[in-house]
C-alpha cells in the first residue's frame, strides 16, 4: 500500500480531496492530511511518503523547503502541485519546478485522481492501474492529439520537453515515456517530422526565402537548417525547391 499526504491549510479542501481519492483508490492508498509543513515533516519521520499533494493554499516557500527535504530523504517521492500559481515569466515556481504533475487552479477532482494514478504507476510497474478517468489530461486518445496539435501550432517557438510537459501538466520524464508508449515514436521524432513536412510544403508552395522558412521552423541559423534538411531528405532546401518546381 502506498502512502499519500495532502498538504493543505484549508480543512474543507483537504477533506474534499481525501474523500475523492479514497473513493477512487479504496485500499490501494493510505491517505494522510496535514495543515502545515511541520506536521508533514513529523508524519514523514514516522512513515515513508510515496506521494505528496500540495494544495494551492500552501505557501510556495514552505512547499519548496519541504520538496527539497523529501528529495533527499525519498528521491522517488512524487509531488503533485494542485493549483499552484505560475510565475510572471511563465516558468514553474517552487515547488513546481521538479514536481511530478502540476494541475491548474480550476482542475476538477478527476484530474487529481488521474495524476495520482499515474504517480502510482510511475512508482511501481506492479501498482494497480489508474482509474478510468476522462479529463482534459486523461487517456492518450485525448491528450496525444491535443499535444500534437500544440506542437504543430508552435513549431517556431519553444517545443522543448519541459515546455510541452508544462502544457500537458505532466512530469517531463513521464510525458516522454507515455508519449512513446501511446504512439510508438518519440516526441522529438514527431517534432522533426512535423518540421520537415512544413518546410517541404513551404519550399514547394510559397515564395518564402530559405532564411524565412528557417525562422518559421525555429532554427537558430540558416546553416543549421540546411544541414538538418539535407540530413533528412538527401538534398539542400535550394535543390529540393528547384526539383519541386521542375516536377510541377
Amino acid at each position: 500500500m502506498r502512502t499519500l499526504m495532502i498538504l493543505s491549510g484549508d480543512a474543507l479542501t483537504a477533506g474534499r480531496l481525501r474523500s475523492a481519492l479514497s473513493a477512487a483508490f479504496a485500499d490501494d492508498l493510505r491517505l494522510l492530511c496535514c495543515d502545515s509543513v511541520r506536521r508533514v515533516r513529523e508524519a514523514a519521520s514516522r512513515t515513508a511518503m510515496d506521494i505528496l499533494v500540495i494544495a494551492a493554499d500552501a505557501t510556495e516557500d514552505a512547499g519548496q523547503a519541504l520538496c527539497d527535504e523529501l528529495r533527499k530523504a525519498r528521491p522517488d517521492c512524487a509531488v503533485i502541485c494542485l493549483g499552484q500559481r505560475l510565475a510572471a515569466d511563465g516558468e514553474r515556481p517552487a515547488p513546481e519546478e521538479h514536481a511530478f504533475a502540476c494541475l491548474p487552479r480550476d482542475a476538477d477532482e478527476s484530474a487529481l485522481i488521474e495524476a495520482v494514478g499515474r504517480a502510482m504507476a510511475y512508482l511501481s510497474p506492479d501498482a494497480p492501474p489508474a482509474p478510468k478517468v476522462r479529463s482534459a489530461r486523461g487517456d492518450a486518445e485525448t491528450w496525444v492529439p491535443r499535444l500534437n496539435g500544440y506542437i504543430c501550432a508552435h513549431l517556431s517557438g519553444d517545443v522543448s520537453l519541459n515546455a510541452l510537459a508544462d502544457y500537458c501538466h505532466f512530469h517531463p520524464v513521464y510525458l516522454s515515456r507515455a508519449y512513446r508508449e501511446a504512439t510508438g515514436t518519440t516526441i522529438s521524432g514527431f517534432i522533426n517530422r512535423a518540421k520537415q513536412d512544413r518546410a517541404q510544403r513551404l519550399l514547394r508552395m510559397s515564395d518564402y526565402s530559405v532564411h524565412e522558412i528557417s525562422m518559421r521552423m525555429g532554427f537558430a541559423t540558416d546553416n543549421y537548417f540546411c544541414r538538418w534538411f539535407k540530413k533528412r531528405t538527401g538534398m539542400t532546401p535550394h535543390a529540393y525547391r528547384e526539383l519541386a518546381r521542375r516536377e510541377a
